[in-house]
């Protein structure tokens, strides 16, 4: 089970999948070897791992989550739970700066999320909310 988080950009906006690959490649720590469509980040010092993907649509499917300001540009974030803090403390920056670089939305279907649209939330907020669950899931 993991937290979630699915990138948007404003519709009309130039920037593409490619740009998004670009800036993964580029910014992640773990090269792109096995999956085209996936970028994986981890840190040997702390343990901290995530990763972003990109969900290819299939021709006809419609877009889990549609929003008329915003398109979907099919690259997702997770970070697993059951995690030690840190991993969230060290995971979020790294999302909110792809965020700001590439001017992107993220929008959050996480239960008592702080928006349910894409928004451009604080490190600090997703934290809270990957870190709420992550203690509560890690109880059992």
């Amino acid at each position: 089970m993991s937290y979630d988080l699915f990138l948007f950009k404003r519709r009309n906006t130039l920037i593409s999948k490619e740009d998004i690959n670009k800036y993964l490649t580029v910014n992640l720590s773990i090269p792109n070897e096995h999956n085209s469509n996936s970028w994986w980040y981890e840190n040997n010092e702390t343990g901290t791992c995530f990763y972003f993907e990109y969900d290819e649509p299939l021709a006809g499917d419609e877009d889990e989550f549609e929003f008329e300001e915003f398109e979907n540009t099919h690259f997702q974030f997770h970070l697993n739970y059951k995690l030690p803090d840190t991993h969230g403390k060290e995971a979020f920056p790294i999302v909110i700066k792809l965020m700001n670089d590439l001017d992107l939305f993220i929008f959050n279907p996480q239960f008592g999320a702080e928006a349910d649209y894409p928004h451009q939330p604080s490190a600090d907020s997703l934290y809270k909310g990957w870190s709420d669950f992550n203690a509560d899931y890690s109880a059992f």
